[in-house]
């Protein structure tokens, strides 16, 4: 049963990795700038940290940061 378990979280790990290279590869995708934010957002920080870091409104990471999620959305979905 050992055995089992370790091959089942060793599959596991695959797949998260390969999960992880897909979005990455669908986040490189997206507008530079999208992406950038989407990278920010998945390593933590909140909207006005990646507008203050970007020197741009909060609104506009808002904006491109909702878009760039429908958009990777509609990518998986297909």
């Amino acid at each position: 049963i050992a055995a089992f378990f370790q091959t089942l979280q060793i599959f596991n790990l695959f797949v998260e990795e390969e999960t992880n290279q897909m979005l990455l590869t669908a986040i490189g995708q997206l507008p530079e700038q999208s992406a950038r934010i989407i990278r920010l957002a998945l390593s933590g920080l909140e909207n006005k940290e990646i507008s203050r870091l970007l020197k741009v409104s909060v609104n506009t990471v808002k904006t491109l940061k909702y878009s760039a999620i429908r958009k990777l959305r509609e990518h998986f979905q297909k």
